[in-house]
């Protein structure tokens, strides 16, 4: 660090020059270039000033998280000429939080968390608000005194906090009863509509609608540090055992039909014949007594694959074999909040599999040919 002031020289290192007045769109500029040059690591035992932590990123490049990266940003905005003030929140199980409201005289109040973390500035002028975020669909909606926030992802929907915007003090952010960061040992990153994510030696690349699962050694720092960027927190190469095996991408569809019926196609052999693709055809099946195997063939006549079919209470597994990227699939179906249904695919890939997962084009050929099973599946209930 050059200067004596780790406030000014973040800003500076952001791409706000020192004595810039406050602009329109400054606190949605400051969050993304914050949310992207700042790691999320987990802090250490002490909390530290905002001074100190923003010190410790220009000099090392080490991150932050929980209520002292809400201060640290809190720091900057204020610097910027934002007016912010910490509000009380309530978790789900009535865990207390606290957040960021952020008014600036020249756009509508607005909500920032950086410590959950909400990826998103939160506009509360005019509500509702509905935006797309790296963990899903975000909303604000007010629900008598209090606002509440919710993420959908995936066909599910889960209230993240809710809160009165009550005013609380700087100290909500810091202390015992602080936001917690990540735990010792875990990695979180938010890219532009995803969210990746490490810990226990799993590696996590969660969407809208899919969710990749891969094998990531502790000890492997070289990929850890090219996904993450370094530096890595203290820690993370003695935090895990070593992960298991298997790699796995699944796939989520929200469906209108009651579970109920979606089961029953489930376990029936018309019901998997729907998801087969174009130019499939089964032959040589085969009934077991909890389900059945059939020989797929294209429409030549070449052999594309052989599959086990086991009928399953809340849905069904498939053994494949025969070339292709995919050694089994796990078919469940589940309630959705709302009614209807949420079907889901757990594809585990075959090996070899790349250390890194496959690449984005391969990735998202795949949720694509998953999500067309689902929605095969569903025919017309699909909402």
């Amino acid at each position: 660090m050059t200067g004596a002031d780790p406030v000014a020289e973040t800003l500076a290192a952001l791409g706000f020059p020192p004595g810039e007045l406050p602009r329109a769109g400054a606190l949605d500029a400051l969050h993304l270039r914050f949310s992207g040059a700042v790691p999320y690591h987990p802090t250490p035992p002490r909390a530290r000033h905002p001074r100190e932590v923003l010190a410790a990123w220009l000099e090392t490049g080490a991150g932050t998280s929980g209520g002292e990266r809400s201060l640290a940003f809190a720091a900057l905005a204020r610097a910027l000429g934002l007016a912010v003030t910490p509000a009380g929140a309530v978790l789900p199980g009535g865990r207390p939080h606290a957040l960021l409201l952020v008014e600036s005289g020249r756009g509508p109040r607005a909500l920032v968390d950086p410590a959950l973390p909400v990826p998103a500035v939160l506009p509360l002028e005019p509500l509702p608000v509905d935006l797309a975020s790296p963990i899903g669909r975000l909303s604000v909606v007010r629900k008598g005194p209090e606002l509440e926030l919710v993420a959908e992802r995936r066909g599910a929907a889960r209230t993240l906090l809710r809160t009165a915007l009550a005013p609380v003090t700087d100290a909500a952010l810091a202390g015992p009863g602080a936001p917690a960061g990540l735990p010792p040992g875990a990695l979180l990153r938010f890219l532009e509509d995803r969210t990746l994510a490490w810990s226990g030696g799993r590696l996590t690349l969660s969407d809208a609608w899919s969710r990749l699962e891969l094998p990531v050694s502790a000890r492997d720092a070289s990929t850890l540090a090219g996904l993450f960027g370094e530096p890595l927190p203290a820690g993370v190469e003695d935090a895990t055992p070593e992960p298991p095996a298997e790699a796995s991408l699944t796939a989520y569809h929200a469906v209108a039909a009651p579970s109920e019926e979606l089961l029953a196609r489930l376990r029936s052999l018309a019901g998997h014949r729907a998801r087969l693709e174009p130019g499939a055809l089964d032959g040589g099946v085969e009934p077991r007594e909890d389900g059945f195997c059939w020989t797929l063939r294209a429409a030549e006549g070449e052999l594309l694959r052989g599959e086990e079919v086991r009928f399953l209470d809340d849905g069904a597994e498939v053994t494949l074999s025969g070339p292709g990227p995919v050694a089994r699939k796990r078919y469940r179906v589940e309630p959705a909040d709302g009614g209807g249904s949420r079907l889901s695919v757990r594809a585990t890939l075959a090996p070899p599999v790349p250390v890194r997962g496959p690449n984005d084009g391969t990735r998202r050929t795949l949720v694509f040919l998953l999500v067309s099973e689902l929605v095969a599946l569903a025919r017309d209930g699909a909402r």
